[in-house]
């Protein structure tokens, strides 16, 4: 078998159930709740910067990191992108028992299509499913998960699972 020295990548299904994972159709309702040490927004780029022990909280989305910019186009939340170390996502899914929890250097969510993008020693959580990786993009529409780990990176340029067993 030929050895990568680039990227490791593989794609699977995330979740065993069938059907789709939308975070709580609920939470677009609620109001969003952010705090942090310091604000700056350009309304006329779209374009909100928070620093300093940011927390974004919408329902049951929680969004924290030391640094969080969120992008609107004609006042529609585009993307929100947080930094940390790790910065940390938490959402729970329709017809889900737990939540889906995601940390990484730099985690882009994209509202408009349920899609996270993680960079910077990655891991995604749910139940007892973990993922771990260098790059991460879960799309809770379609409940898929590609990961990808550098070459040379910590976990030696690999992707790590657990999935749990039978009985769990």
């Amino acid at each position: 078998m030929k050895q990568l020295n680039n990227l490791i990548a593989f794609s699977v299904l995330f979740c065993v159930s069938a059907g789709s994972v939308n975070a709580l159709q609920s939470d677009s309702q609620q109001p969003i709740n952010l705090t942090a040490d310091r604000a700056e927004m350009d309304d006329s780029k779209g374009i909100s910067t928070y620093t300093g022990s940011v927390k974004l909280i919408q329902g049951s989305l929680t969004l924290t990191g030391e640094r969080l910019i969120v992008e609107t186009v004609d006042g529609a939340t585009e993307m929100i992108t947080t930094f940390g170390n790790p910065g940390r996502f938490k959402q729970r899914p329709d017809n889900k028992p737990e939540d889906v929890i995601a940390t990484a250097k730099r985690i882009k969510y994209d509202p408009t299509k349920d899609r996270l993008y993680l960079d910077g020693d990655a891991v995604v959580i749910q139940g007892a499913q973990k993922f771990r990786g260098e790059h991460i993009t879960y799309d809770m529409l379609t409940d898929k998960i590609k990961a990808k780990s550098a070459t040379g990176s910590e976990s030696g340029g690999r992707v790590h699972m657990t999935l749990p067993g039978r009985g769990n």
